[in-house]
């Protein structure tokens, strides 16, 4: 902002805040971005400018878990933008993806403000526009495929997200490459598909492949490494490697606690799962301590039985009858011996 002169007109320097607030979302420098977000609606500005602003804004509170704040950014958007286009523009199909990928996380985290069918509604207007306008192959119809495949793989609806996904990431893949960040979104989605599959070894392979090509692409501390890391351990929790899934989520909390306030709702939920792992590592400990007491004591028991059972055996057993000499017998009744005649 310092660069502006006096001579840039009004119009030019609510364009270079929102320009510059958007390069501050992407950097997930929320605090800063949102102030420039909320000084520019709070002025005079161009309308089709400002269904992007309330757009982009509502997208942001999506991933701080703001959805009641989203949700009405998304519904103001929306009526401005067919007011402005009508019915069937790109502008009410962008609107209708973001508003759609909010409800696909509120009924995630807020499951009693979602609908289903209002996302369902929302995503495949947004399809049907960019069709008919773009093409099955553009990139932008391929985004709201994959939000679909998303809130399909929610549902549990895995082979219709599988299709979804696989389709997403040929197209993604031909217009973007291999190392786009978007392409490894997708993947990383479909390790999570592989994971609730049951497919364990394809899925964490395909995490820690998602992991480090977002820390190449991204930065070790972005938020989608802090989900990749969350979600990973959900896998090593279920296949019993909890040591490792409570080592997945400090990482995961580590940059979520730099990244959002202490109240958010991704942050609190990092915090309850590492809690419930590390309940269960100790349960698994006391449970292992208790065994080898009860085993010990077993063996203990044992050996006291035994010698109990020996001592008795001594004490009891009669005593051995003496050898007679050759040629005596024994007279039981005067108790002394006698010679026997030749």
């Amino acid at each position: 902002l310092d660069t502006i002169t006096e001579q840039e007109s009004p119009a030019e320097v609510v364009l270079f805040q929102v320009e510059l607030a958007n390069v501050l979302n992407r950097k997930s420098d929320y605090t800063e971005a949102e102030k420039l977000y909320l000084a520019v609606l709070g002025g005079e500005m161009d309308p089709e400018l400002e269904v992007e602003v309330r757009t982009r804004l509502g997208e942001m509170y999506v991933h701080q878990s703001r959805y009641g704040e989203a949700q009405g950014l998304f519904k103001k958007a929306l009526v401005m933008a067919e007011g402005l286009h009508g019915p069937e523009h790109l502008t009410v199909a962008a609107v209708c993806e973001k508003f759609a990928g909010l409800l696909r996380m509120q009924a995630r985290f807020e499951p009693e403000a979602a609908s289903e069918a209002q996302t369902e509604d929302l995503f495949s207007r947004s399809i049907s526009i960019r069709k008919r306008l773009l093409g099955e192959n553009h990139l932008d119809t391929a985004e709201v495929y994959f939000g679909l495949a998303r809130f399909y793989l929610h549902l549990k609806r895995l082979e219709e997200a599988r299709e979804l996904f696989t389709m997403v990431a040929k197209i993604k893949r031909n217009l973007l490459g291999d190392a786009h960040p978007d392409v490894i979104q997708v993947e990383y989605n479909i390790a999570i598909l592989e994971m609730e599959a049951g497919n364990y070894g394809k899925a964490e392979s395909l995490f820690d492949t998602a992991i480090s090509n977002w820390c190449r692409t991204l930065g070790d501390d972005h938020v989608f490494v802090a989900t990749a890391w969350q979600t990973k351990s959900r896998l090593l929790a279920r296949t019993g490697r909890l040591g490792e899934a409570a080592a997945a989520l400090r990482t995961c909390l580590a940059i979520r606690e730099k990244r959002f306030e202490p109240t958010h709702l991704r942050l609190l939920d990092a915090k309850k799962e590492l809690a419930a792992v590390e309940a269960r590592i100790k349960e698994e400990a006391d449970g292992a301590a208790s065994a080898g007491k009860v085993k010990v004591g077993e063996a203990d028991r044992k050996r006291s039985f035994t010698r109990k059972s020996a001592s008795k055996s001594h004490a009891t057993k009669p005593a051995a009858t003496a050898k007679q000499p050759t040629g005596t017998k024994a007279d039981s009744s005067k108790g002394i011996k006698v010679t026997a005649k030749q």
